[in-house]
């Protein structure tokens, strides 16, 4: 049995229906932004667009598939490189590069064991 419901993004207007099985994960379904509810879709738009105009971003490390995204998942870049190495207060440090849909190199630094979040920043070129 499932619980399904509507609702209208914010930001380009589409219905969705989500359908939460009994079981589900707690995942909403979408974001929110000052009460109005916006798509997953929506949201890696939005990451892109923060990402040209600011040059950086907090994304998440998936190491299992070699990857970073957006915490939904809709915004996704296979690492080009990642390197480990030992840290002096998290132990450990994982460095990594992707580039962007538009070709442009980032770089990006995530520390320790108990969270998947990575700081990226764009890069002018590929530097090890």
């Amino acid at each position: 049995m499932s619980k399904s419901f509507d609702y209208v993004c914010y930001r380009c207007k589409k219905k969705v229906t989500l359908n939460h099985p009994d079981n589900y994960s707690g995942a909403s379904g979408y974001a929110l932004s000052n009460d109005n509810k916006i798509c997953y879709e929506c949201c890696a738009d939005i990451d892109r667009e923060y990402m040209e105009k600011h040059g950086k971003i907090t994304l998440y490390l998936k190491e299992a598939d070699a990857s970073v995204s957006n915490w939904p998942g809709t915004l996704k870049f296979d690492l080009y490189s990642q390197k480990k190495s030992k840290h002096n207060i998290s132990k450990e440090r994982i460095d990594a590069w992707f580039r962007d849909d538009n070709g442009n190199w980032w770089w990006g630094v995530h520390y320790g064991f108990s969270n998947d979040i990575i700081h990226c920043k764009k890069i002018k070129s590929l530097r090890f």
